[in-house]
């Protein structure tokens, strides 16, 4: 997947500020320079300077908030990541979010790191019926335990009768294999 590039940092600073409380971005009145016309100026800045950044589009199971700056659409932790600790430049690394909400955009709940730690760390799908990931209910209602190791690589840890043991060495294998606890 390919990143789109990001404005300039400073051209970022100048659309908007941070609120560390509520991991928002709020427009700036913005400056001249940002627009085609001064009658867009105008309006953007009469509509929007001083408002919350962005709105929330479903991805799958995450929810996550997006912009637009000068019409490209930008994800909005994307964005205070770069206001905080510059663009991301290595394609392999992607913004997880920590307690697994991705609409909680505070820095602090923000990091770096390869998308499969980033996969590790995932939301509980929908489509879950026992209530763990990675342990599924068979036909012959024995539990089965399965884990990624890495990215496409599902390594099956074995089959249960017992619920409360299919959980343990999930969480187990969990621990060995580096996922966020």
């Amino acid at each position: 997947m390919i990143k789109k590039q990001l404005p300039s940092l400073a051209y970022l600073r100048e659309c908007f500020n941070y609120d560390p409380v509520n991991g928002e971005l709020i427009w700036k009145h913005r400056p001249r320079h940002h627009f085609r016309t001064l009658s867009g100026m105008k309006t953007f800045n009469t509509r929007d300077a001083g408002t919350v950044a962005g709105a929330y589009h479903s991805s799958r199971t995450r929810d996550y908030k997006r912009l637009k700056i000068n019409g490209t659409a930008y994800v909005v932790h994307r964005v205070i990541w770069a206001l905080h600790h510059g663009d991301i430049l290595d394609e392999s690394l992607e913004i997880d979010h920590i307690n697994q909400d991705g609409r909680d955009n505070r820095i602090e709940n923000l990091r770096l790191v390869p998308r499969s730690l980033n996969q590790r760390n995932a939301k509980l799908r929908q489509d879950n019926t026992t209530g763990i990931s990675g342990i599924t209910i068979k036909k012959n209602g024995k539990y089965q335990v399965r884990i990624a190791t890495d990215v496409n690589k599902r390594k099956t840890i074995g089959t249960f009768i017992d619920f409360f043991e299919a959980c343990c060495v999930r969480k187990s294998a969990e621990l060995r294999y580096g996922y966020s606890v």
